[in-house]
């Protein structure tokens, strides 16, 4: 079937575009609104935004409440370079292809523990946004200091550290399809401990006719101490439990009133850190990831899946701190074990990175990583990159690295589709140049940057020769240039836009399903006091995608035509006391009603509107 962007919807981009042209004389009278924070995921130590070698975008908690949105995968949107792909209403599968790279490409960590499943796949459509302090997203290979799974970079979710007196925050929200939702809140710290506890529950009804109901409950825990000024101590814990209704088939058409499937996830990460002398930091890591996952049929006598995954995790690592720069040494271990059928492997890893910076102009970084695995044995992966400070304030900055991405335990070892024990990592090169420039005392910040990437021994299952089975046969490239603006004339007016171009290309010449060619996103938003409101603006292009019209007619390659979405997000503080504060809020989806689908054959809600109200304690 074929849609049209709505006219809309167009005229609404020109009015955007318009917005943010005549921004640029805005009055710039006031204090400069400075945005440079510090990230840890980069390097896996702590460095200024601006001083990185990589492509990296930080979401603050402040941007996540500012949309309004309630899962990570919908906050990850207006990132450049990243590809959101849900497949209909609220709680369906959702996929994210980093820079053309497949959906399990890319590692998601939660306060350093990383809960993929055991070669890297990951269903975003659980990932709430409860207790995110800020979302750290690093663009392009990251396998020296990651392993496994970083070949289209990290996503990592970094929790809320309890500070201040006791607070609470409780909120509820109702809207479109039936949907409400409610969470709860409490954080509390000092100088030598934190405490934040976060709770959410979410129903929906969805936007399909039947059996499309969903509901997802998750509970967020962090603990920090520490007893002395160079100790530090955490725990973090977070824990979801969903069911999703589904009355669609393998291409989207209805079909069924009874099929659902549940489940459940838990992540617990120990860390300590602790400063031995004046230039040695180190600090050692504990992680536990569990999947659980059942989907019913749609008789009572059908056949019931059930699937289940654990991981654990030790990561140990050094950071020698000397004059020109700082020296990572590390080794880690995982095990994976799927629970069902009893399948586990494991592997072993060293790693290393150097930073030097010999000039005060002049960044250098370059790092090995060494892994032993249980099933492939050896691999090496490596990643340079540099970066050359202008004294205008633009930044020069270049990288190149190779990644690595471990077969599924399923591919390794399922009795039903044979398994391949002897399947090799598929592999990656990935290279990027880019530049940056700071201006008006860092109030307007330009960026370009041009990738590319190389993938080769992509796992695929092949019917022939008899007998079918998993093996290292496919192959693919990237390549494409992400361009963003970000820009703060005043204090309480924000401006941004971020375009990429995006070509992929398999082993036939064909391109990469569901991945644009290209995707625009920009935003306003304005906080004055009291009162705060954005608007975001989502540009998709056409792209490649396979349609499933069901048996005996074979699958067949679509084009899935370009669509616009916009959202508004409103929140006003009705009571401001210093004990407690009142406010209410709504926000709308899909605000000009496009008809669209983000996958082929599968409906998307139209428009969709919600509020709610918010006390602070």
């Amino acid at each position: 079937m074929q849609r049209k962007t709505s006219s809309r919807s167009t005229i609404c981009l020109f009015v955007i575009l318009g917005l943010l042209a005549s921004a640029a004389w805005a009055q710039q009278d006031e204090d400069a609104f400075r945005l440079d924070p510090l990230i840890v995921t980069a390097t896996r130590s702590a460095e200024r935004l601006s001083q990185t070698t990589r492509s990296v975008s930080v979401i603050s908690a402040e941007d996540i409440a500012a949309q309004g949105v309630q899962t990570v995968a919908d906050a990850l949107r207006s990132v450049p370079g990243v590809d959101v792909v849900r497949t209909g209403a609220l709680g369906s599968t959702t996929g994210v292809f980093t820079r053309g790279s497949n959906s399990d490409h890319t590692v998601v960590l939660i306060d350093g523990v990383k809960v993929n499943l055991a070669g890297g796949a990951i269903d975003f459509s659980d990932l709430s946004v409860d207790n995110i302090e800020r979302i750290e997203v690093v663009r392009g290979s990251a396998s020296s200091l990651y392993g496994s799974g970083a070949i289209g970079g990290v996503i990592h979710i970094i929790t809320k550290r309890g500070a201040g007196p006791l607070r609470a925050n409780l909120s509820a929200e109702g809207g479109s399809f039936n949907t409400n939702s409610q969470s709860a809140s409490v954080s509390v710290g000092n100088d030598w401990a934190g405490l934040s506890v976060s709770g959410s529950r979410v129903d929906s009804d969805g936007n399909l006719p039947f059996n499309n109901q969903y509901d997802r409950t998750s509970v967020a825990l962090r603990a920090d101490l520490a007893p002395d000024e160079g100790t530090d101590l955490s725990l973090t814990l977070r824990n979801s439990d969903s069911e999703y209704h589904f009355p669609t088939d393998g291409g989207g058409n209805l079909c069924c009133r009874n099929k659902y499937n549940t489940t459940h996830e838990t992540a617990v990460g120990i860390r300590g850190a602790r400063a031995l002398l004046p230039w040695w930091d180190s600090s050692l890591q504990l992680g536990f990831h569990e999947q659980k996952y059942r989907s019913y049929p749609e008789e009572p006598d059908g056949f019931l899946y059930i699937s289940g995954e654990k991981h654990w995790s030790v990561d140990w690592q050094s950071v020698l701190d000397f004059d020109l720069g700082d020296l990572t040494l590390g080794v880690a271990y995982e095990d994976d074990e799927h629970t069902v059928d009893g399948f586990r492997r494991h592997n072993t890893a060293g790693y290393t990175q150097l930073q030097l910076m010999p000039a005060e102009t002049v960044m250098l970084i370059g790092g090995l990583r060494l892994e032993e695995h249980s099933q492939f044995g050896s691999e090496l992966t490596y990643q340079v990159s540099a970066a050359y400070f202008m004294p205008d304030g633009t930044k020069l900055r270049a990288a190149l690295g190779t990644g690595f991405k471990e077969p599924t335990l399923i591919e390794n070892f399922s009795p039903v589709f044979g398994g391949n024990p002897d399947l090799k990592p598929e592999r990656s090169l990935s290279w990027e140049l880019g530049i940056e420039r700071r201006l008006l005392e860092d109030r307007l910040r330009l960026e370009g940057v041009f990738f590319a990437n190389r993938f080769k021994d992509l796992i695929d299952y092949v019917f022939s020769p008899d007998p079918p089975n998993f093996l290292n046969v496919a192959e693919a490239e990237s390549q494409g240039v992400e361009l963003s603006v970000a820009f703060t004339p005043v204090p309480t007016w924000t401006l941004g836009a971020a375009y990429t171009y995006l070509r992929t290309e398999d082993a036939e010449g064909k391109p990469l399903k569901r991945r644009p060619e290209h995707k625009f996103h920009t935003f306003g938003s304005y906080t004055p006091g009291r009162f705060s409101g954005r608007l975001d603006l989502y540009y998709i292009g056409t792209r490649q995608d396979r349609f499933y019209p069901g048996f005996p007619e074979p699958p067949q390659d679509v084009e899935n035509p370009a669509y616009l979405k916009v959202n508004v997000s409103l929140s006003y503080r009705l009571i401001e006391r210093e004990r407690y504060t009142l406010e209410v809020f709504g926000r709308a989806e899909n605000l000009f009603d496009e008809d669209y689908e983000a996958v082929y054959g599968f409906e998307t809600p139209g428009i969709a509107a919600f509020g709610g109200v918010r006390v602070t304690l």
